[in-house]
């Protein structure tokens, strides 16, 4: 995206739709939602009574669309740690590599604006980010890290089944034991590839100058994020992994292959448990179906009493 420096609207427009094509999705379904049934309840007055239960019941649904509360959260979240990246990139860059291109400083401020979106989504490269202030480099590292963090959290805490018949609370379903599991189960698919490719690398680690420690992990968590960040080789137009062995590559291959994977439902979700028809009295073949009764993870089931109690 480096050709379109000069042209603020083309980069705007390019992150708006990198955003609600990633953690601003949640957001803008609910909103265009809201938005049909208003129009369609209130304007048009008819029948909205499916996308009323879509709103108050999100979940039930997709699982890419979250309660109110869950979505305000996601919302401020993602604003956060925009306008954070944004002002680093900024600030720290300001009087160094920034003032060394040749565009308005209108056109700096969206360029800037436009990576601090990209660092979490496609990737693009709008800056050559190996000039980068080196602070500013870790904190794009850290943000790639964390960057399916917030829908994959807010996914798996809000995916507690309450049918009809049967009501499963679970004690494991908290945002925070969610965001801790996710934590160590990374920390696994970062460190270990790393190291691995240190010891396969380990010749051009010691020899080449601009083959670093920090390039590798970094390369290493951008492929585990799928966002596509590199901070390249000199002399080479293509990502720093190129000057891989055939070995380290297959390693990131795999790296890629599960990173891709851990925004998904850790278990079996209520947005597509088959749903019982409603004048079905049996409720153990849902609960066999869709609740999952591990006591490791601390789920409890109950099961009414009486026959009456499933009308």
């Amino acid at each position: 995206m480096m050709q379109f420096e000069a042209s603020p609207e083309v980069l705007l427009a390019t992150a708006f739709f990198n955003t609600i094509g990633f953690m601003g999705f949640p957001l803008i379904m609910r909103w265009v939602i809201s938005l049909l049934h208003t129009v369609k309840g209130r304007l048009l007055r008819r029948d909205a009574s499916s996308l009323w239960y879509i709103i108050n019941n999100p979940r039930h649904c997709t699982t890419f669309i979250f309660p109110r509360k869950q979505t305000g959260l996601l919302f401020r979240f993602l604003l956060l740690v925009t306008v954070i990246e944004w002002v680093f990139i900024l600030g720290f860059n300001w009087r160094g590599y920034l003032a060394e291109l040749p565009v308005s400083n209108f056109a700096k401020v969206v360029i800037t604006l436009f990576q601090a979106v990209c660092t979490r989504t496609t990737g693009f490269n709008a800056l050559d980010l190996s000039q980068y202030n080196p602070g500013v480099l870790v904190l794009t590292c850290m943000l790639m890290y964390i960057s399916s963090y917030p829908m994959t959290v807010v996914m798996r805490s809000t995916n507690v089944i309450q049918p009809v018949f049967v009501r499963v609370f679970s004690t494991s379903s908290g945002f925070l034991h969610h965001a801790k599991r996710l934590i160590l189960y990374d920390i696994l698919w970062v460190m270990v590839p790393f190291l691995l490719v240190c010891l396969i690398e380990a010749d051009q680690l010691n020899n080449d100058p601009y083959f670093t420690h920090f390039r590798v992990i970094f390369e290493v968590v951008s492929g585990y994020a799928n966002v596509g960040l590199s901070l390249g080789y000199p002399g080479e137009a293509a990502s720093f992994c190129c000057k891989w062995s055939a070995a380290s590559k297959v390693i990131l291959l795999f790296v890629i292959l599960f990173g891709h994977h851990r925004g998904f439902p850790d278990r079996l979700d209520q947005a597509v448990c088959p749903a019982l028809n409603p004048e079905t009295r049996n409720a153990a073949v849902y609960h066999r179906t869709c609740a999952d009764t591990r006591e490791d993870e601390g789920v409890i089931t109950a099961r009414p009493a009486r026959g009456e109690d499933m009308l």
